[in-house]
């Protein structure tokens, strides 16, 4: 178990080192070790815009070893992930933000029909209210009003 995290701190240690006599662009690869990122310059954004086919082929030419190969292709494979999630937020934030422009849309709808309802049912209650005067009026001068007319209200 010593053994082991004392190989993990000098792993660290040595991925810290700057090689001085190769200066690699800042976004190469910082995540993996040293004696990769000596072996094959490559940024990030290469990494994933790479094809597969390409990136095979420049491994295989770069001389690393297949546990190094390995390594790198986990990187790509993590880089893509983390470009995929990043797009899914995006989405996910826009289809939000339209939602809500519907959802105040479809509210502004709702409160101007409430108050055409009450509008609406004003007009009806007045109506009412006039016919209910017309039927006593009717009445009280003896019209004669139609068997099947509603006089119930």
């Amino acid at each position: 178990m010593k053994r082991r995290s004392s190989k993990v701190k000098a792993e660290k240690a040595a991925s810290r080192r700057v090689n001085k006599t190769h200066v690699a662009p800042p976004e190469v690869l910082e995540d993996l070790p040293l004696a990769i990122s000596n072996k094959i310059t490559m940024s990030d954004e290469e990494l994933v815009h790479l094809s597969v086919r390409d990136l095979n082929r420049q491994l295989k030419a770069s001389g690393l070893t297949r546990s190094e190969i390995v390594k790198m292709k986990q990187r790509r494979r993590t880089l893509k992930n983390r470009g995929y999630a990043a797009s899914c937020r995006n989405k996910r934030l826009e289809q939000k933000d339209d939602l809500e422009g519907e959802r105040a849309v479809v509210i502004q709808e709702i409160s101007r029909l409430q108050e055409e309802n009450k509008t609406l049912e004003g007009e009806v209650d007045n109506l009412r209210s006039k016919y209910s005067t017309l039927l006593e009026y009717a009445r009280k001068q003896g019209v004669p009003l139609p068997a099947d007319l509603n006089t119930n209200f």
